[in-house]
């Protein structure tokens, strides 16, 4: 008779301490996948500031290449015939 009164208390025992120890480790599990989502985040926060970093740095390469041009080399077809006609006294 004290065998069967032990057993379902051994067995309540086993749940409450399985129970306490699935409590425990989800709250663990919690804690990595809110410190794996903060990583997350701060890769993101990262990957963006290089991608605007690098943006800049193209938009800047991008503007001193345009100020190297030289537009005089272009040449203006009315130029040479007002050269030509200023002899004529036009």
């Amino acid at each position: 008779m004290k065998s069967l009164i032990l057993l379902p208390v051994i067995f309540g025992a086993a749940a409450a301490s399985a129970q306490l120890r699935t409590t425990g480790t989800s709250s663990n599990a919690d804690h990595m996948r809110s410190t794996r989502k903060m990583m997350e985040a701060q890769t993101e926060l990262t990957v963006l500031e290089k991608l605007e970093e690098s943006r800049i740095n193209d938009e800047r390469l991008r503007r001193e290449k345009f100020e190297d041009i030289n537009f005089n080399m272009v040449q203006d077809p009315y130029a040479s015939k007002t050269t030509q006609n200023s002899g004529y006294g036009y």
